[in-house]
């Protein structure tokens, strides 16, 4: 489920680490289910402040993520 205050970019700079978790796994499930997105393709992020990034990593269904199979990365795309 998303966080409840989810209405505009600005809400999602309140998120914590953990529901900026549960909502990019959400997405990701509402994506293949509508079968906007393949299983394995592609990836999610979500800025989580100045310079770090929350990512879906690519070896995992989109539809059937779980937030700890989310990481984290530096600007530079390294993980953390």
């Amino acid at each position: 489920m998303l966080p409840p205050q989810l209405a505009s970019p600005q809400d999602e700079s309140a998120w914590t680490e953990n529901e900026a978790r549960l909502a990019v796994c959400e997405i990701g499930r509402r994506l293949w289910q509508k079968e906007m997105a393949d299983a394995n393709g592609g990836n999610l992020s979500l800025r989580l402040d100045g310079d770090r990034v929350l990512a879906t990593p690519t070896t995992i269904s989109k539809g059937f993520m779980q937030p700890d199979d989310l990481v984290i990365l530096d600007l530079e795309g390294n993980q953390i």
